[in-house]
C-alpha cells in the first residue's frame, strides 16, 4: 500500500495486499476484483499480508459470501465474493 494513499485513507503502510493476478471465472474475477486492487480487509478483519488472507479464508465457511475491503483508484470499495474450495492438484504417479 502506497504510504501517501494509506495515510490519506487512514491505513498503515503495511495494511493491504496488492492483487497481482485474477483468474477469469474464479471467485475474485466473478466478483469484479481487478489486478492492482489492494485488499485491506476480509469481512471487516484487516488483511495486512497474503498469509492473513489465506488464514481467514481457511476458516471461512465455503460457499458463504464474504465482503472484501478493496482500495481501487484511491477509493475504498466493498466487494462481495463467494469463495470456493481450492482445486486439488493432480497426484504424481
Amino acid at each position: 500500500l502506497d504510504r501517501r494513499l494509506g495515510r490519506r485513507l487512514g491505513f498503515a503502510p503495511s495494511s493491504g495486499v496488492e492483487v497481482m493476478a485474477v483468474e477469469a471465472g474464479g471467485p475474485a474475477g466473478t466478483a469484479g476484483i481487478l489486478v492492482g486492487d489492494v485488499v485491506v480487509s476480509l469481512d471487516g478483519t484487516p488483511t495486512p499480508t497474503v498469509d492473513a488472507i489465506h488464514r481467514a479464508l481457511g476458516r471461512w465457511p465455503v460457499p458463504r459470501e464474504v465482503e472484501l475491503g478493496v482500495l481501487r483508484g484511491g477509493e475504498l470499495r466493498r466487494i462481495r465474493a463467494v469463495p470456493r474450495e481450492a482445486a486439488t492438484p493432480p497426484r504424481r504417479s
